[in-house]
């Protein structure tokens, strides 16, 4: 028995010490795995930055994996963007990292300094990490910020001024030279800059060569003198004959603005100068831009370049829309005499109904040039930027916000499945008549509970390849983008409609900031899962031999199906080929039974169909089909069972599950028959020693000495002789 059980004690040791050297292995194994960090962006994703100056943001970076990073470098760049506004740098070595543990976190601090033409919009900006595990294993992982630039100029800002004729006079079939300066006074370039003369009639006035100027890129703070020659047709009657300048330019935008002023050449008569010829001299736009109810000045010369004076001059103001006179709107001179300069002075304000632009005011100049039934009349023109916050460009109210709304959007597949991926196509559309958006954002929320009451918020929608965040450069009025978004349903989503929310950020043309929410309905349901266990159907039977058949039915989905049915189909006999099993929770499992014979020979085929509705009504089924092979009924032969029935030889004599059984039976009995022999010996062998005592020992000394032996052997058959003698 003491070795049966030293045997077992050390197969037991053994197998700990094998058993504990691979689970230690295993832990060695576990413990040498070293995986990736993960360094992204936690704040932002857009920073406001000013044009003009140098701007610091801070960016803070989190380590979301669980593992250190070591080594960390950051750098930056700009995507997309063919003429950068931007020189970006770091705060000491904000970009050089030792090391992030991981969900550890740590501020970049950059230094952006903004042109200060930048245009008020958005740029996306590319920031890569690059970093190291404890294998020293190299990473790159790459994230987005957007740099959202607000430059308080909303249009470029431009002067002409010293419009001027040399000579100041034209004669039929003469030419003249008609100049100006443009100057850039705003902060913004102008693009695809052109000048260009209009309102000319070869039957009056026209140009000699070029009548338009293409000038390109306008900088900012730069001027220039542009110069057009004039030719009066030789038939022409004297008097005052408008040409107007035209300005058509872009801001960086691309938004194009067009603006015209207008300047009366004056054409001399038969008489040549004997008449009166009155001009304006010295007038130019007032400089700057006035707000509402903010008074400018107009201020020019008259003056009488003629041989006689002009009578009753009279001189009026015509502003555009939104512009009063603040001072008398018509100024009079009773006479001007030859080589006389009368100065002139209007005062304006623009009001709360005059748009943010450049507003013209028209002057009337009216005289006498030869009594009372002959008046000479001409006009010029003279701008002026005016910006009200309550009014765009466009004339319309400020208050008329733009909005963005979901105009149409639809699911593929109509109906979610929870753990799979659909698209969702969203039009977007501007619904305001006349305003332009820009710089926009999109993201998408949830803002219901996933299952339970306890159950908090989650991320029931995931973008697929894509971030959560969208951005569109700009949407015009009434215009409308298009966007596809993939998502993908978290596998544990509850099967109802879901309220998914998409949030907009964007701005108008002045930079108003303005944000909208729309609501859509994504319906989720849960797909059905019901596993069936195994089912036994033997390949051939006798005619009227019964079937057994039995199984179990697992749900394993994530939702409680209904109206559970089991239907055996095919040429069968049974008392119940329909069963009802009703409601299936999900968890659970239910047992089939039931009965079933062939009654005809040859091939039968018969079916089980498993059939249920899901939690939106849908009807499913499972159909599984088998064929057996029925035969006649056999007489009984051969060896008879206890039961009455023959005993099929080929029929199995239990599984291998029971073979096992028996053959460890069978070992633990000899093994223990061993023992117990091995015992009942080694206890009789301890009964004889203790009963032989001394007595065995003195036997075996004897033995030794021969002579001893031999006497005491004779001695013996003497003694016994004796005995026997009566």
């Amino acid at each position: 028995m003491k070795v049966f059980t030293k045997l077992i004690t050390a197969v037991l040791i053994i197998s700990q010490v094998f058993f504990g050297v691979s689970a230690f292995a295993a832990d060695d194994e576990e413990n040498d795995i070293v995986g990736a960090p993960e360094i992204m962006v936690v704040n932002g994703p857009t920073f406001d930055v000013n044009a003009g100056q140098q701007n610091e943001i801070e960016i803070l970076l989190r380590n979301t994996g669980a593992y250190k990073a070591s080594g960390i470098t950051v750098t930056t760049s700009l995507a997309d963007v063919s003429e950068n506004p931007f020189t970006i740098s770091y705060v000491g070595k904000d970009n050089q990292i030792s090391e992030l543990s991981p969900r550890a976190e740590k501020k970049v601090r950059l230094l952006v300094d903004v042109d200060k033409n930048a245009p008020s919009k958005s740029y996306a900006l590319t920031m890569k990490f690059t970093y190291f595990n404890r294998k020293s294993e190299k990473f790159d992982r790459t994230d987005t910020i957007y740099l959202r630039v607000k430059n308080g100029t909303a249009a470029p800002n431009y002067q002409l001024e010293n419009i001027s004729l040399n000579p100041k006079s034209i004669s039929p079939g003469d030419s003249a030279v008609l100049s100006t300066k443009l100057f850039n006074i705003g902060p913004l370039d102008l693009y695809d800059l052109e000048v260009s003369l209009t309102d000319l009639d070869p039957q009056g006035l026209s140009t000699e060569g070029l009548a338009n100027m293409n000038l390109g890129r306008f900088y900012a703070g730069t001027e220039k003198t542009l110069s057009f020659n004039i030719v009066a047709n030789p038939n022409m009657e004297s008097g005052s004959y408008p040409v107007s300048i035209k300005l058509t330019y872009a801001d960086m935008n691309g938004k194009t603005f067009e603006d015209v002023h207008k300047f009366y050449v004056n054409v001399g008569g038969t008489g040549g100068l004997s008449k009166p010829a009155v001009e304006i001299l010295n007038l130019s736009d007032p400089k700057g831009t006035y707000g509402v109810n903010q008074n400018f000045n107009i201020n020019f010369n008259l003056r009488n370049v003629g041989e006689t004076s002009a009578k009753n001059v009279k001189v009026t103001v015509n502003p555009s829309e939104g512009i009063v006179p603040k001072s008398t709107s018509i100024k009079t001179i009773k006479e001007l005499p030859p080589n006389v300069n009368s100065p002139v002075q209007f005062t304006l304000a623009p009001t709360s109904a005059a748009a943010s632009k450049n507003h013209s005011v028209e002057i009337v100049v009216e005289y006498e040039s030869g009594g009372k039934d002959n008046v000479t009349t001409f006009k010029q023109y003279v701008g002026v930027n005016v910006y009200n916050p309550d009014k765009g460009a466009d004339g319309e109210s400020k208050s008329s916000k733009p909005k963005i709304i979901v105009s149409k959007y639809e699911c593929d597949p109509l109906i979610v499945l929870a753990g799979e991926e659909f698209n969702l196509d969203m039009e977007l559309l501007n619904t305001h008549v006349s305003k332009p958006v820009k710089n926009i954002k999109m993201f998408l929320t949830l803002s219901e509970e996933t299952s339970t009451e306890t159950a908090k918020t989650g991320n029931i929608f995931t973008p697929v390849d894509s971030s959560n965040t969208f951005y569109f450069d700009s949407i015009p009025s009434k215009g409308t983008v298009n966007q596809k978004i993939k998502l993908y349903t978290v596998p544990d989503a509850q099967p109802k409609t879901y309220t998914l929310t998409v949030n907009f950020e964007y701005e108008d043309m002045e930079g108003n900031e303005y944000t909208a929410k729309e609501l859509l309905g994504i319906n989720v349901q849960q797909p059905t899962e019901i596993q069936v266990g195994d089912i036994f159907v033997p390949d051939t039977i006798e005619v009227g031999m019964p079937i057994n058949l039995s199984f179990e039915l697992y749900n394993i989905g994530k939702v409680a199906v209904s109206n559970l049915m089991i239907s055996l189909e095919g040429d069968i006999q049974t008392s119940t080929k329909n069963t009802y099993l009703g409601n299936f929770d999900s968890g659970n499992s239910q047992y089939y039974d039931n009965n079933f014979s062939f009654m005809n020979t040859g091939e039968n085929k018969f079916s089980i169909k498993i059939s249920y509705d899901d939690p939106s009504g849908e009807t499913f089924e499972k159909v599984q089909e088998y064929t057996v092979n029925v035969t006649e009924a056999m007489m009984p032969e051969g060896e008879i069972g206890p039961d009455g029935m023959p005993i099929d030889p080929n029929a199995p004599q239990g599984g291998g599950k029971a073979k096992v059984i028996g053959i460890v039976l069978v070992v633990i009995i000899i093994v223990g028959a061993g023992a117990y022999i091995f015992k009942k010996k080694h206890d009789a062998k301890k009964e004889q020693e203790f009963l032989l005592g001394d007595d065995e020992d003195e036997d075996l000394d004897n033995q030794t000495d021969t002579e001893s032996s031999d006497t005491l052997e004779d001695e013996n058959k003497k003694g016994n002789d004796v005995d026997e003698q009566p």
